[in-house]
């Protein structure tokens, strides 16, 4: 009978372990994937707030990204 509670006490031991190691995983991964979407947003915000800045400093309303210098209104710049 001393066996059999041996036995009982090692597989428990055992499975305890394995659900800890599992949730540690788990929230390692969650955390991994919550700084990439961070870093996502940051780079999205600090992306429109250069478009905004660089747009209010130039003073035209016309966004253009065409490289030959001309704006979308069809002006030379």
């Amino acid at each position: 009978m001393f066996h059999a509670r041996v036995v009982v006490v090692v597989v428990v031991v055992v499975v305890v372990l394995v659900v800890v190691r599992v949730v540690v995983v788990v929230v390692v991964v969650v955390e991994v994937v919550v700084v990439a979407a961070a870093a996502v947003v940051v780079v999205v915000v600090v992306a429109v707030v250069v478009v905004v800045v660089s747009v209010v400093v130039s003073g035209d309303p016309h966004i253009s990204f065409i490289p030959n210098g001309t704006s979308q209104s069809g002006q030379n710049d």
